[in-house]
């Protein structure tokens, strides 16, 4: 797993939560919603972003309002932070939560630490054109393996991306997920451990501060209410701007026909599926969901995949596998301790962690996301470099076809579909930790 890989700290007041345990599920005590941030300028034109500071589509802007609308109708009241990254469309998304929440004042501590992974000379260059130069297995190692930083960036991108902001920040030149995940490590054992362990023994002050009030005025001991989770009865409100909820797009470019779009039915399915299950400390006065103390994340797909992979103890063969849909809130619950506890609402790979919203949208989504891996460069996998330029007519078939699976391509591709029963496999091995993964282009 990623946590092996990065060393682990010696102060055990900011260590990280202790593994999860096989044992009957206490309730929670403090919640982490994750949020990747809606579909930006760069997803729109299916090109490389990394550290590139590009605006929220009008797309992405409403898929931010949405997730605030799945938030409130959850019950989630009680936000203490928000942590966000440096990048405007992490930033913008959780500004547009909070408006859509009406909780414009929760505090947002923004850190270089949360940035997209980063993608080094790729970054701005279109996906397909990199699958040109470099391979698809190669790109799709890039994409989803854990020890492939794609080539450094060159000194233009840094000057066009660097700014006062990064002023004394170690500006990697490329990452691989590894170095992203070292990286986000300090953030979480000097920053949201802390915080999280600080607002449960808050939280918990006011639950025998309510409880001995109680005491005095009724006498003898407060009874307490039985655990009941809380579900959507309801379909989510309209967003503040007036709309029911927005296309939820996939990992790859196109129109936004081909992206699932969350209206009509899809809401109201979105609304009948079970969301937070909370438990209740009998005073829904206290902010929120039984006054459990939550923390918001706001980042990008790759730090993400790097977060939920430490939270899970995911090991290798399973992070390639985790998509992570637009603006969708992540939630996970933690016990006493900060251990993450299981959820039958829980996806694979995650055990954990669970998403607001309809299951099967969510389901089609990352689909989309995964097979866009494979269709954006599936024309390029199938024609030899010496056969020279594809005619416009062979790339319009292949960007035409709906048929394209991940095990279309064969070996040319990192993922294989398991005939038996249909499930998806890591099959690209990745190289020793210490040994560069940088592969150059083919000479011209």
């Amino acid at each position: 797993m990623l946590a092996s890989m990065v060393g682990e700290p010696t102060d055990a007041a900011t260590a990280a939560p202790p593994p999860p345990q096989a044992t009957a599920t206490p309730p929670p005590k403090c919640m982490l919603v994750i949020v990747r941030h809606g579909y930006s300028e760069y997803n729109a034109e299916n090109r490389f972003t990394g550290w590139a500071d590009v605006e929220l589509s009008a797309q992405g802007r409403e898929e931010a309002r949405f997730a605030g609308s799945l938030l409130r109708e959850a019950g989630v009241r009680r936000l203490e932070k928000v942590y966000a990254s440096y990048l405007k469309r992490a930033i913008k998304t959780s500004w547009l939560m909070l408006d859509e929440l009406e909780l414009q004042w929760v505090p947002i501590e923004y850190t270089w630490r949360l940035n997209e992974r980063h993608y080094g000379l790729l970054q701005g260059r279109p996906k397909r054109l990199c699958s040109e130069d470099y391979g698809v297995k190669q790109v799709q190692k890039w994409r989803r393996g854990v020890h492939y930083p794609p080539p450094p960036w060159e000194d233009l991108q840094r000057a066009a991306t660097i700014d006062r902001r990064y002023a004394g920040v170690p500006v990697p030149e490329s990452e691989s997920l590894a170095d992203c995940a070292a990286r986000l490590r300090p953030f979480l054992h000097e920053t949201l451990w802390p915080q999280m362990r600080a607002s449960v023994a808050a939280a918990d002050k006011e639950v025998r501060g309510r409880a001995d009030r109680r005491r005095v005025t009724r006498g003898g001991e407060p009874k307490e209410r039985p655990f009941e989770p809380r579900k959507l009865t309801r379909p989510p409100k309209t967003t503040r701007s007036g709309r029911r909820g927005p296309a939820v797009g996939g990992g790859g470019g196109g129109s936004s026909s081909e992206r699932v779009t969350m209206t009509g039915a899809a809401v109201e399915s979105a609304a009948a599926t079970p969301s937070a299950s909370y438990h209740s400390d009998g005073d829904s006065g206290a902010g929120g969901p039984a006054g459990v103390p939550s923390f918001v994340i706001a980042s990008s797909e790759n730090l993400i995949r790097a977060l939920v992979a430490e939270l899970e103890g995911l090991d290798e063969s399973e992070i390639p596998l985790l998509d992570i849909p637009y603006a969708t809130p992540l939630v996970y619950q933690f016990d006493a301790e900060l251990r993450p506890l299981p959820s039958p609402l829980s996806m694979a790979p995650l055990r954990h962690g669970y998403y607001l919203g309809d299951a099967e949208r969510i389901r089609d989504v990352q689909r989309d996301i995964r097979d866009s891996l494979v269709t954006e460069t599936s024309d390029v996998a199938t024609n030899a470099p010496s056969e020279g330029p594809r005619s416009t007519g062979a790339a319009e078939a292949a960007e035409a076809s709906e048929t394209t699976t991940l095990a279309s391509t064969g070996s040319d591709t990192c993922f294989l579909v398991d005939d038996a029963d249909g499930s998806i496999r890591w099959v690209c091995d990745e190289p020793p930790a210490d040994e560069p993964a940088c592969d150059e282009p083919p000479a011209e």
